[in-house]
């Protein structure tokens, strides 16, 4: 893929983030965890994170990666969490990551 520009990667990532059992769609959206743009990151850590991203190779390394980006693990957390999961799971992190 040549496509460079942040909002067309964003839009892609979010519309594959279910499919990441296809080798060609994973290798795309996993790609994309090192994208200098944290609207794209947040996407690929919402595309990491959930259910059809189970056993999929690269999602554990990816979301790892992500995680240690906390500024931008901490927005992907507010903006899709109520304010009550949000607490739990940024403490959750916290804890995790020291």
């Amino acid at each position: 893929m040549n496509e460079q520009h942040p909002y067309v990667i964003k839009c892609g990532v979010e519309a594959l983030s279910n499919e990441l059992k296809h080798p060609e769609v994973a290798k795309f959206v996993l790609a994309q965890v090192d994208n200098e743009s944290p609207f794209v990151r947040r996407k690929v850590a919402l595309a990491v994170g959930n259910s059809w991203s189970k056993g999929v190779d690269g999602v554990k390394e990816a979301a790892l990666k992500l995680m240690a980006d906390k500024e931008n693990l901490k927005k992907t957390v507010e903006a899709n969490s109520s304010l009550k999961q949000q607490k739990l799971m940024l403490e959750a992190i916290e804890k995790e990551l020291k």
